[in-house]
């Protein structure tokens, strides 16, 4: 829960400045409820480090200007999928 709090501290402040954010999770019901508490956009998506090709899509389908992403573990492979599709990327990893 310690990457969802400090991912929503990241979100608020975007959007404060007048940007939109999705947030794209694995399927964890509480993280779920406390995204639509809060009022954000979620879709649960395999994260799952074998899960490949994702990526690309949700670029595209969100229009994404930016990628950031608040996990453990981020593969360097799963950040160049995100690169390759067009957007930068910020990582935060423990």
């Amino acid at each position: 829960m310690g990457h969802l709090y400090r991912s929503l501290t990241l979100a608020d402040a975007l959007l404060r400045m007048g940007d939109q954010v999705r947030f794209l999770i694995n399927d964890h019901e509480p993280s779920q409820q406390i995204l639509e508490r809060r009022g954000y956009a979620s879709e649960i998506v395999n994260l799952a480090p074998d899960a490949v090709g994702w990526e690309a899509d949700a670029v595209r389908r969100l229009r994404a200007a930016v990628w950031i992403n608040d996990r453990l573990d981020t593969t360097a492979a799963h950040v160049e999928r995100v690169k390759t599709a067009g957007v930068p990327v910020a990582t935060f990893d423990d």
